[in-house]
């Protein structure tokens, strides 16, 4: 059983899911703002103003990914972390406070952790990191992880991925759902022989834990479906952080032979219990907040066990359909 001080336990969606195994690499500020930074004139001329705020169109797709997730996760959340075991049993639970803070540009990240357990143990990592570093073309990489990408969409959700599994290698994910000031994460991890190892829930909320909206209760619960048409958005993210958006009245959920884990708060899970060789598959989330809003966060790989896609759905209920239980 890991605990925080497990080599990647501080990732910032990952970290109580990741084995000891795994890649790793140290943080590294650097401590440089943007280079050739320039300061405005009283009444600058429109080339200098160009220059000085340069076009959407110059930002890169790496740019935006990383601008989309700071936008919406700096700050301090306080939270309860809850790690299970294939079958659902429990296997540990405990709060945390994750502190993420930032200069002005957004550029350099500094990161405090800390865990406090019901015997009483606290725990504190920290970590700094910035864009220069870690922003890449297929997403960012936290400094305690070299093979993981962080994707983000707009509005927050976001995930933790591989890009691409490689052969007898631990497989960690994890995706992460927002709501204002609150945010959760759901994460598995397959072992090398790409077996279900353990899921977990992260539950936090920036107003302090658990708050108006989350329950205290940590087991795992009964099935509910969804059901009814929805209507809402799609937004979708390629490997290479290409972006497109369309309506839909269409809810993008895997089908078997995914498993469905059913977590409090109304937070579903469906992933595989095995990861298949050669064989597409998914792992997504859905999350039905107290307003009827759902959300659906999925990502899908190909037959080659390469990431095709990361799809956002945001949903609302139809007229006259509902939720029923299952």
């Amino acid at each position: 059983m890991l605990g925080p001080r497990t080599s990647l336990a501080g990732l910032l969606l990952a970290a109580v899911l990741l084995a000891s195994g795994s890649e790793h690499a140290g943080g590294n500020s650097r401590g440089t703002a943007f280079a050739g930074e320039l300061s405005e004139a009283r009444n600058p001329s429109r080339s200098e103003a160009s220059r000085a705020a340069p076009s959407d169109q110059a930002i890169t797709p790496a740019d935006r990914n990383w601008r989309a997730f700071w936008a919406k996760h700096l700050g301090q959340w306080h939270g309860r972390w809850t790690r299970y075991t294939p079958t659902g049993s429990v296997m540990e639970s405990f709060r945390s406070t994750r502190d993420f803070q930032a200069d002005p540009s957004h550029l350099h990240i500094q990161q405090v952790n800390r865990y406090r357990y019901d015997d009483g143990r606290a725990v504190e990592e920290r970590w700094s990191y910035n864009r220069a570093d870690h922003s890449r073309a297929d997403g960012f990489h936290h400094p305690a992880s070299l093979v993981m990408r962080g994707l983000a969409f707009r509005d927050g959700a976001a995930a933790w991925l591989v890009p691409t599994l490689a052969p007898d290698a631990v497989v960690p994910m994890e995706l992460f759902l927002m709501d204002g000031q609150r945010r959760h994460s759901v994460g598995v991890v397959y072992g090398k022989d790409r077996q279900l190892i353990r899921t977990a829930s992260i539950r936090e909320d920036q107003r302090g834990y658990p708050g108006a909206h989350w329950t205290e209760q940590i087991a795992q619960v009964s099935p509910w479906q969804v059901t009814g048409e929805w209507v809402g958005v799609t937004e979708t993210m390629g490997p290479d952080l290409s972006r497109s958006t369309q309506r839909t009245r269409q809810i993008t959920w895997p089908s078997q032979p995914n498993r469905e884990v059913y977590f409090p708060d109304r937070i579903v899970l469906s992933c595989p219990e095995r990861l298949p060789r050669h064989q597409p598959f998914s792992v997504a989330v859905r999350w039905l907040s107290a307003d009827g809003r759902l959300q659906i966060i999925r990502a899908d790989y190909d037959a080659g066990a390469r990431l095709t896609q990361l799809q956002h759905q945001v949903l609302r209920r139809a007229p006259r359909q509902g939720v029923s239980p299952g």
